[in-house]
């Protein structure tokens, strides 16, 4: 989730509203277009892209309202980006060139960030607004479609409520109110990820001789206290067991103070998952 790497709420939103308002996606004739789904060693999952003709890797991160990169992807690249007089400050592209599949998109803001590894494009709600994304984690493969000729699976979908362009879900842990609000973060590669005043509403446990390190898509890195893992998770009608958690520091940012939870890809990836961000669904089928 890239909202901490952004100075402001407000930068936030006027980077999606530019975002959302120029950004299409040329399906070049193309109802689907399939591409491989590649991982790297903390779980991330990402596609084969075009970067103004160099081929990168584009992670997939519903937890991100506004692409990003890495300075080095940026200077291989070619593209140039405006460096502000802030040194703490994210730098910023403007009208970068995207090639997936046959399909492709200008993207008319990118953050270049000093912090992230160069490791691609991190791209978010920029695409998953353009398409139902089909997420096959067994098969190893993703499945762009053109939302008007999407044919839903038989399946009950999870319905969605969008928090600064983010999926959300309501979820319980051990079968106890309150029930609570998780983003649903394709870009976390951890099971739960709780903020503290739940932890301490629930008395969760922590696990004293366990820490949780992780390095996200964008470069952010996570230090957090591991929580002895939690019998049953419910989610949208789902009951997850045995499922690794952690407690979020007080001060980390999530954005939306109502909805300061993350249900991450060891969740995600138990399922064959369908985004239909257009409609705030998506469906998590077995594998």
């Amino acid at each position: 989730m890239l909202i901490g790497i952004l100075p402001t709420q407000g930068c936030i939103l006027s980077a999606l509203w530019m975002i959302r308002a120029t950004t299409e996606l040329d399906w070049q004739g193309q109802d689907r277009i399939e591409l491989p789904l590649v991982f790297d060693d903390n779980g991330h999952a990402g596609i084969p892209v075009r970067i103004h003709g160099k081929d990168e890797l584009a992670y997939l991160d519903t937890g991100s309202p506004a692409p990003a990169m890495s300075q080095a992807t940026a200077t291989a690249a070619g593209i140039k980006f405006d460096s502000p007089k802030d040194k703490e400050a994210t730098a910023l592209a403007e009208n970068v060139s995207v090639q997936v599949g046959a399909a492709s998109m200008t993207l008319s803001i990118v953050l270049v960030s000093r912090g992230m590894p160069g490791a691609g494009l991190v791209l978010g709600e920029e695409l998953f607004s353009k398409a139902v994304v089909d997420m096959d984690f067994g098969a190893g493969r993703l499945t762009l479609i053109r939302p008007e000729t999407f044919k839903p699976p038989a399946d009950t979908p999870m319905p969605v409520k969008l928090s600064y362009s983010r999926p959300t879900v309501k979820f319980k842990v051990n079968g106890r109110d309150p029930e609570s609000c998780a983003i649903i973060d394709t870009g976390y590669g951890f099971g739960l990820a709780l903020n503290s005043d739940l932890v301490a509403r629930l008395a969760l446990p922590s696990n004293p001789n366990v820490r949780h390190s992780y390095t996200r898509a964008d470069g952010t890195r996570h230090d957090s206290p591991a929580l002895f893992p939690l019998d049953e998770v419910i989610i949208g009608g789902w009951i997850f067991r045995d499922v690794p958690a952690v407690s979020l520091a007080s001060g980390e940012r999530l954005g939306d103070k109502s909805c300061g939870n993350l249900v991450g890809m060891n969740i995600l990836a138990r399922h064959h998952v369908i985004f239909d961000m257009r409609n705030d669904r998506i469906w998590l089928l077995p594998r």
